[in-house]
């Protein structure tokens, strides 16, 4: 099956991005809102083409995004201060393409994974020599998760991804390594179900790394950051479905019509 479509969104400035206050919780480096941004708008087009081979699904799709008026922030010196200005910087493109494939096992075990890479073109048309800027590069991203059931109600899940590196109009940042495994349960005749998970538990701890360039300015930056989680969740559904009581019903009805 082949699919063409085609639409246009308006995506307009948050609260923060119109903000024009200065905020300086860190002196040397603050954010400030401009309240003259304009309206985001985005072309999208995308052909997608499904298939199955035997039991696996497979799914395969290109794309152009093009935004203008694009919002993205922009660093700027101001006496000591770097500041983050949000600005509609001009033209924002992206070329890319994605596969996903899900790929039941056997009876039990169901594993699913895509990747989908594009190549990102940002402008800001400045006619000024000094703040005219151009970047551009390619980001890929990965995804693999599955499900695997057991006997007696139990199951086990897991999830990773990762991304590349994110592109804005001045530089880059790296994105960390993110996944997770869980086990469930299911109690009370599968209307309720208890869970335990972790997440990021290989890599507790990443760093993430900035580079930003202009006429102004050359800025690295290294975050470390802590995302280690420990998740546990107990669901129970009450009442019945409501979908049984529609198909009771009209069968009664077509017991009086009969």
């Amino acid at each position: 099956m082949i699919k063409v479509s085609y639409n246009k969104r308006i995506q307009r400035p948050g609260l923060r991005d119109l903000n024009p206050n200065l905020q300086a919780s860190n002196p040397k480096s603050a954010t400030q809102g401009n309240p003259n941004l304009k309206p985001e708008y985005a072309d999208n087009f995308e052909i997608a083409y499904k298939t199955n081979i035997k039991e696996a699904t497979i799914n395969l799709s290109t794309f152009v995004r093009y935004n203008t008026n694009d919002i993205q922030s922009v660093r700027i010196i101001r006496h000591d201060t770097i500041i983050s200005i949000s600005q509609n910087i001009g033209t924002e493109a992206n070329y890319g393409a994605s596969i996903f494939v899900s790929i039941p096992v056997n009876s039990r075990f169901t594993l699913n994974g895509g990747t989908d890479v594009f190549y990102r073109i940002l402008k800001n048309n400045s006619p000024d020599p000094h703040i005219s800027a151009t970047n551009q590069g390619v980001t890929p991203n990965f995804r693999l998760l599955g499900n695997y059931n057991f006997s007696n109600g139990w199951s086990f899940n897991f999830f990773s991804s990762y991304q590349g590196r994110s592109y804005n109009l001045q530089g880059y940042r790296t994105n960390a390594i993110n996944h997770s495994v869980s086990v469930k349960k299911n109690v009370f005749g599968k209307n309720g179900s208890v869970s335990f998970g972790l997440d990021n538990f290989a890599t507790p701890a990443y760093k993430v790394h900035s580079q930003l360039n202009s006429t102004y300015l050359v800025q690295s930056t290294t975050n470390n950051l802590y995302n280690f989680i420990v998740k546990a969740s107990f669901s129970y559904k009450l009442g019945r479905v409501a979908q049984e009581s529609k198909k009771k019903q009209l069968a009664e009805d077509d017991s009086k019509d009969n």
